[in-house]
């Protein structure tokens, strides 16, 4: 059976392992029916003063972000941490341009072979973070467009991906146990017959 295996930077995976974080942004999906199994790679930190995956897993997840620390424990940087239900995708679309005019994002619904845009947030309002998505995500309006924007003006088609039954591992897996050699850039399919436990 194909699952997918998402890298996912360090802060991201605290925040959705903490239930915070229930809708990963990317900028597309896999072509898979949902429900589909997710595996989550913690990236590498970026330098040593980012916050380390702590041998304390199961549940009662810790992070060390204390530049009085000498040693970190770094188990699960650059491993498979645990996995979740991808069990639905929503798409959107964002208007973003390069300057300081009118930005908007737009939920795209399907009824009938009928397309209806549901208006999300804008940079007119006061907070255009305040919105389902940018709580779900844990991404600001800024966040995301900055991850989303190729840098010229236009309209931009996006994804998220819903959480669901998260499931943390006891000991962070290596690469080596799904046939893998390196980490994707994004995501990546991956053949999940075997059931991982911890």
């Amino acid at each position: 059976m194909k699952s997918v295996l998402a890298s996912i930077q360090p802060k991201y995976c605290e925040l959705i392992a903490s239930g915070e974080k229930t809708i990963e942004v990317r900028k597309n999906k896999p072509k898979l029916d949902t429900p589909f199994k997710c595996l989550i790679y913690c990236t590498k930190a970026k330098n040593v003063y980012q916050t380390y995956w702590c041998s304390n897993l199961r549940g009662n997840y810790q992070y060390i972000d204390d530049r009085s620390h000498n040693q970190f424990d770094k188990i699960g940087n650059e491993k498979v941490i645990g996995e979740f239900v991808c069990d639905n995708i929503d798409k959107y679309s964002a208007e973003f341009v390069n300057d300081d005019c009118y930005e908007d994002i737009r939920k795209i619904d399907f009824f009938d072979d009928e397309i209806e845009e549901l208006f999300i947030t804008s940079n007119g309002y006061e907070n255009p973070s305040n919105c389902e998505l940018c709580r779900q995500s844990c991404l600001s309006f800024e966040e995301i467009k900055s991850y989303i924007f190729s840098g010229e003006s236009g309209f931009f088609d996006f994804y998220g991906w819903h959480i669901s039954n998260l499931r943390i591992y006891d000991t962070p897996k290596e690469l080596s146990e799904f046939n893998l050699k390196r980490p994707p850039q994004s995501w990546q399919y991956v053949e999940s017959e075997v059931e991982h436990n911890g």
